[in-house]
């Protein structure tokens, strides 16, 4: 397949995760940190602040600018289904007492775009806006499950099967069956599989026309979320999300 790839709009993307990651950065470690020649890093910098998608300041810190405020803003007014499904998922975790995520798949990545952290115990391991590992999230499981098969297989090809523990789900093929289960059964469970100690369960979040929106999981220790809760877990998120199901608009284009 072709590859259609800009590599200066790939590097200014970069830069702009770089950013993000660090909160702020200088020029030498911004440089340094991708690993660009000091040209092509000036110019991509001097080109996104006069854009305004960053912004520098007298010591030469360079910031996220607020031109990707608007278009946040811009994808927050398109996504409308948040806005109804966000009290249900809220009231979800304060009911509970358990952190809660909504997670969304962007292009080949699962990212959480919600956290509602728990009175009982606030997960730490998922961050908003961070991606999720794809083999082993139960979030990301259940995106996957409800892809087209030829996106799904696409998606599982580029996975990096890291192990994480000696639960981690490592080839291909093992995933593709954990996926055809998720599916099935109309939920996923990450027991242990991306962080020893912890456990969660997804599910996912369907739109009033059945197409699938998001993920919604919810995470806690072990000492927490005893391995035999878990299905019973999964029947608590099933019950919120029935609910406000039928109120969701599909998401747009």
């Amino acid at each position: 397949m072709r590859d259609y790839t800009v590599s200066s709009v790939v590097k200014a993307a970069e830069v702009l995760q770089f950013i993000k990651d660090n909160q702020s950065a200088t020029f030498s470690q911004i440089q340094n940190g991708l690993g660009y020649a000091k040209s092509s890093t000036f110019q991509i910098l001097k080109t996104l602040e006069s854009l305004h998608f960053i912004s520098s300041n007298q010591y030469g810190t360079y910031f996220l600018g607020y031109k990707l405020f608007e278009l946040g803003s811009a994808y927050e007014k398109n996504a409308s289904w948040r806005k109804i499904a966000v009290p249900y998922i809220q009231k979800a975790s304060e009911d509970t007492g358990m952190t809660l995520h909504i997670s969304i798949m962007a292009e080949d990545t699962v990212i959480c775009i919600e956290k509602f952290p728990g009175r009982i115990f606030t997960m730490q391991l998922t961050a908003v806006g961070e991606p999720l590992p794809m083999h082993t999230s139960a979030s990301a499981k259940v995106l996957l499950a409800w892809q087209p098969p030829e996106k799904q297989d696409q998606i599982l090809d580029r996975i990096e099967y890291k192990r994480f523990t000696d639960k981690t789900i490592v080839t291909k093929e093992d995933l593709k069956l954990e996926l055809a289960r998720v599916k099935k059964l109309g939920y996923a469970l990450d027991d242990q599989e991306s962080e020893e100690n912890c456990r969660g369960v997804a599910r996912p979040l369907f739109a009033c026309n059945g197409t699938i929106l998001a993920s919604v999981s919810m995470g806690a220790p072990i000492i927490l979320m005893k391995q035999d809760d878990m299905l019973r877990y999964t029947e608590v998120l099933k019950t919120y999300l029935d609910e406000v199901s039928p109120l969701l608009p599909p998401a747009t284009s």
